[in-house]
């Protein structure tokens, strides 16, 4: 049973049956069974290409025999370092295909990373992507690498290059046996942990823990080869690998790999997908330009803005409370979509038809814009130690600030101290090489997410913080910085924030501001250097502007959670410069390394 509250017990969904005893022979049931169709898309000579199942499971197979001639088999760890591609999965099926365990690395890693990852894994072979990759994967021969099998490099000394060995001879022995005998029971990956607060952990997840995942969601979302996908988080995270790639092969669905996240708005108007997973700062994003066409635009802009925000939020919340639209509201939504929803659809493509949604938590407002648009978002919560599917909302049973009810053969409890466990088929084997820390998350088969969160009436869970994340203030409050950053996303001059204030009075934040819109409030040229922008954020009317806004967004928060004082800050938080994960979470430990003496100035001796 799982505890839904004090003296409440929610039943446990049953779990469908396993679509494959493991993810390879999945992919090779679903290339068997649809053998034409065009699955995997790249982007070409200005052209997408797409690869059929039966050209990818021929690549698959030479890139496997390859591999065995390695003397890659069951459970060897390979490495694959690059940006997302069909190539991507070529490499993940050719490991999974020997029986091997896949080690997944974020593409943005450093050469000091990359040599931690591939030490503490045992990885010796590495697939990579790109130069810069492929020479940080060279430099660690042959202490730690004996292989390098390039996606985009010709081949030179220890690097192979992926292309010559497609256009090879097709072995004449199937090396594929390893992995179509291998078991729900069996490794799959290890896959390492973003590291906001501390040194990544190797997640050992086996292929029934992925499978499960699977079997739980796909008729929660059935899916078929007349929907597409454009997927652009990295494939090294669990959310994109479960969600955007092995559940769309068992859906059937083409993937289509967009080229770069600076390309991403062209790239949506030309695939033109009906689904794709995204994270909320992307959404988030998107809404803060329609709240700056509310606030700052041209009487005309305001006005259409305002209403169609108005017009989306009172749609999606009678949707909520499983109503249907009036006739006013109907007649509101005909003209909102004429003037402002049609043309957000159209730059998604205009047949998007739900955003899949994970990695941190999606303000309510901004959820229930997009639901009111046309496009719902189906939050999800999870780890990549429940790989990594714990809890998503359905069709048809949105409330936007929870993030739906525990899947299906998974049991959610709440503990005393307001923490969420669970157990099931999808948590983790444990940490490699990290018995003390998996002792200390995995307890009587009940799996310590860390976060705090609660149900609802409906059973739908509502995450409240990070356990370890709460600021205690020197009076002795608690504040979650999920609740303030939440009370100050809707204030679009802020592009950015992170809260501070351990044990100290009052709450403080460091701030990226819009620079477009803080510059034209305050009526000067947007800055186009770093310098420019470091002369904007040391105006003293930037931080009082800034400053206001936020006390005004956070006016209905009490007193103690308000943030009181700003640190305005000339960069972006960028994934780049290692102050964000690859899904847009601040490592509050580089900031507190990095920020932390400039926002503990922002206190005087007196405060």
């Amino acid at each position: 049973m799982s505890a839904a509250g004090p003296g409440r017990e929610l039943p446990v969904e049953p779990l469908p049956s396993l679509p494959a005893t493991s993810l390879y022979r999945l992919f090779a049931d679903r290339a068997e069974a649809r053998p034409t169709l065009l699955a995997f898309w790249g982007r070409e000579g200005g052209e997408w290409r797409g690869l059929s199942m039966a050209e990818a499971r021929e690549r698959v197979h030479k890139a496997a025999a390859y591999l065995a001639g390695l003397g890659i088999g069951p459970d060897d760890r390979v490495a694959i370092f690059a940006e997302n591609s069909a190539d991507w999965v070529i490499a993940d099926q050719a490991i999974l295909a020997r029986g091997a365990v896949v080690v997944p690395i974020y593409p943005t890693s450093t050469a000091e990373e990359l040599r931690f990852l591939l030490q503490d894994s045992g990885a010796r072979v590495v697939f990579a992507g790109g130069s810069r990759r492929v020479e940080a994967a060279v430099g660690l021969a042959p202490e730690l690498v004996t292989q390098v099998i390039a996606f985009d490099q010709p081949e030179s000394g220890m690097v192979a290059a992926l292309s010559t060995i497609f256009t090879g001879p097709r072995p004449p022995v199937a090396p594929d046996v390893e992995g179509l005998a291998r078991t729900p029971e069996a490794l799959a990956t290890i896959v390492y942990t973003s590291g906001t607060t501390g040194r990544p952990k190797g997640v050992m997840l086996t292929h029934g823990n992925i499978l499960a995942n699977l079997a739980a969601c796909q008729p929660l979302f059935p899916l078929s080869a007349e929907d597409s996908c454009l997927s652009f988080l990295p494939l090294s995270h669990m959310l994109e690998r479960t969600a955007g790639y092995y559940f769309m092969v068992a859906s059937g669905v083409p993937i289509y790999y967009a080229e770069s996240f600076d390309r991403l708005a062209r790239n949506f108007r030309e695939v033109k997908p009906t689904v794709t997973i995204t994270v909320p700062r992307l959404c988030e994003k998107a809404y803060s330009h329609v709240q700056a066409a509310a606030r700052d635009g041209s009487l005309a802009r305001r006005l259409a803005a305002r209403f169609a925000g108005a017009t989306a939020q009172a749609l999606a919340k009678t949707g909520e409370l499983g109503r249907k639209p009036g006739p006013l509201l109907k007649l509101a939504r005909a003209l909102a979509d004429r003037l402002v929803f049609a043309k957000i659809r159209e730059g998604y493509g205009g047949r998007l038809r739900m955003f899949f949604c994970g990695g941190a938590p999606l303000t309510p407002e901004v959820g229930r814009f997009f639901d009111g648009i046309g496009i719902p978002i189906m939050e999800g919560y999870g780890l990549t130690e429940t790989a990594p599917v714990i809890a998503v909302s359905r069709p048809g049973e949105t409330a936007y600030g929870t993030v739906g009810r525990p899947l299906p053969g998974f049991e959610v409890r709440i503990a005393e101290d307001g923490e969420i466990i669970c157990r099931g088929p999808q948590v983790m084997r444990g940490y490699l090489n990290l018995p003390v820390d998996t002792g200390e998350v995995l307890v009587d088969g009940w799996f310590h997410t860390g976060d705090i969160g609660e149900f609802d009436a409906g059973g739908r869970l509502r995450i409240t913080d990070r356990k370890k994340s709460l600021l205690v203030l020197s009076s002795g409050k608690k504040v979650a910085p999920m609740e303030v950053e939440s009370g100050i996303k809707s204030e679009a001059l802020v592009y950015q924030v992170v809260p501070w204030g351990e044990n100290r009075p009052f709450i403080s934040a460091l701030v990226v501001p819009d620079f477009t819109l803080l510059a034209r409030l305050l009526e000067v040229p947007a800055p186009k250097t770093t310098e420019e922008r470091m002369a904007l954020v040391s105006d003293r009317r930037a931080v009082k502007l800034v400053q206001g806004r936020i006390t005004a967004a956070m006016r209905g928060m009490a007193p103690y959670k308000r943030v009181r004082r700003v640190l305005l800050h000339h960069t972006d938080l960028t994934l780049a410069s290692g102050e964000l994960t690859p899904t847009m979470k601040v490592k509050v430990r580089v900031i507190r390394e990095r920020y932390g003496p400039l926002l503990d100035a922002l206190y005087g001796e007196d405060d």
